[in-house]
């Protein structure tokens, strides 16, 4: 019988090819976007675990030179970028941009990446992603990966604009719900951006020389529109309360997640302690658990003056480094985003 010269033998190499290829085809299937009848795509959201996933990133967008990334820089990565991260579109150009004025977490960010570029601009630094490849990078980084409401908002009308010119639209899947925050480094990330270690002294003279006085520890996280978020930590960290905030305009709801307690305290530091801060707030944070061993073994009790104000002055650098981010944070990254956009 004569073979067809256009028939195939299927060896045992093409076989392997095949179905390795077909596995491909159907995990990037899941990412594409739904056509409707007039060839225009509709940006769609899919269900996704309950678990930080970054398998098609990691397998198929790092840049050429890197090998890998580990997961714990990417969760922790994404918590940052939840809190200080900007998802820009203007005039169908997109841009991803953290701004911060210490310029050596930018470069360490740029550095674990591998893509990117940090500027500075005044007295402030940012790191920017802005062209369209490394853009597709960060949505197969962030897809799925995103825990708070105003983040996923922000990133679904990013992605609906890149939808419009790519050749394989992305399905933006719903928001992450963690079962657990203590087992990743997102929060970590997020503390890095939007966290406040606070120490409060009220002191009161005593008639020899010793001084009475009352320290209070506070962590805080202070969010925007984020009630449900801050509600789902106290699971973790049972001796938290959350108050309402003053409203900010155009905002529907401000609270705070709020630690006072020393058992809070102890939860807090335990977790940090496995998930070490990345930034220069590590400084402040080192500084809150000195106080904190200083409460637990009562050495306040005996202080005198002399040791209170020692303590109060070296407290202060740090009161005043997170007042000053936390004041500018928000100017900084409008004035930074409008000059980027000018560009």
């Amino acid at each position: 019988m004569l073979e067809s010269p256009y028939s195939v033998k299927f060896n045992k190499n093409m076989i392997s090819y095949l179905t390795k290829s077909l596995q491909l085809v159907n995990q990037q299937v899941t990412f594409r976007s739904i056509y409707t009848q007039n060839g225009t795509s509709e940006t769609t959201r899919e269900i996704t675990e309950n678990k930080f996933d970054f398998s098609l990133f990691l397998a198929h967008h790092l840049p050429l030179h890197k090998k890998t990334i580990t997961v714990r820089f990417l969760e922790w990565f994404v918590g940052f970028s939840e809190g200080d991260g900007s998802f820009t579109v203007s005039k169908n150009r997109l841009f991803f941009i953290i701004v911060q004025k210490e310029a050596s977490i930018l470069f360490k960010i740029k550095t674990a990446l591998g893509f990117g570029s940090v500027t500075k601009h005044g007295a402030y630094w940012r790191f920017i992603i802005a062209d369209k490849r490394n853009c597709e990078r960060l949505i197969y980084l962030f897809n799925g990966n995103l825990l708070l409401d105003k983040t996923n908002a922000r990133f679904f009308s990013w992605v609906s604009t890149f939808n419009f010119t790519a050749k394989i639209p992305c399905t933006v899947k719903n928001k992450l719900t963690l079962t657990n925050h203590l087992n990743t480094s997102w929060l970590t990330g997020f503390i890095d951006a939007e966290g406040c270690f606070n120490v409060n002294l009220t002191q009161n003279k005593r008639q020899n020389d010793n001084c009475k006085v009352t320290i209070r520890l506070r962590f805080l996280l202070d969010q925007s529109d984020e009630y449900e978020f801050l509600q789902s930590l106290r699971i973790f960290f049972t001796s938290s309360y959350i108050e309402k905030r003053k409203l900010i305009p155009n905002r529907k709801s401000a609270a705070r997640f709020t630690i006072t307690s020393l058992i809070g305290a102890k939860e807090i530091i335990k977790y940090l302690k496995k998930y070490p801060l990345q930034t220069t707030k590590i400084l402040s944070f080192q500084s809150w658990v000195r106080v904190f061993f200083i409460l637990i073994n009562k050495q306040h009790l005996t202080y005198t003056c002399q040791d209170i104000a020692n303590l109060q002055k070296s407290l202060k650098k740090y009161k005043d480094f997170n007042d000053n981010r936390a004041k500018n944070k928000e100017k900084s990254n409008l004035s930074s985003v409008k000059d980027i956009v000018r560009s």
